[in-house]
């Protein structure tokens, strides 16, 4: 048998620093990942948050300047286009040219429809994505189209 003291096994400054680094490279992921995830969920209820007080006569009404409708038309081909066409004839999407549209009779239904989407369809609430003033100029846009499909005769 040794005469020697047994000594407690410690590591060594420099092992305790390389375990720590370890660790934090091993968490950074989850920090990074749950830094993103609550950045998008304060960026969607701010984006929310614009929608608290809108009523319908706010946007009862289609804009009427040229800004709003060119906006509207950019915002159209940016998102609506894939869906509706480019020219809103609709190919996924309901033709946006046609006389009657099945979801909205009047402006206010129109805005509504962009804003809240259409269950058991796949149009989407854009209110998650757009502004309400967006909402509004792609709205006057689009109602701006509503009926001119020209009239040609009947398939057979």
């Amino acid at each position: 048998m040794s005469d020697a003291p047994e000594t407690e096994h410690r590591p060594t400054t420099s092992l305790l620093v390389q375990r720590t680094i370890l660790l934090c490279i091993a968490l950074l992921p989850i920090a990074m990942v749950s830094l993103l995830y609550f950045h998008s969920v304060r960026t969607r209820e701010k984006s929310l948050g614009q929608w608290h007080n809108i009523t319908a006569q706010a946007y009862a009404a289609p804009a009427a300047d040229a800004a709003a409708l060119e906006k509207g038309k950019q915002i159209y081909t940016q998102w609506c286009a894939v869906c509706h066409m480019p020219d809103g004839s609709g190919k996924v999407g309901a033709p946006l040219t046609a006389a009657n549209w099945k979801h909205a009779e009047s402006y206010a239904d129109a805005f509504k429809t962009v804003a809240e989407g259409v269950n058991s369809t796949q149009m989407i609430p854009w209110k998650n994505t757009l502004s309400p003033d967006e909402v509004h100029a792609v709205s006057s846009y689009v109602w701006q189209l509503k009926g001119t499909a020209p009239i040609g005769p009947k398939k057979q």
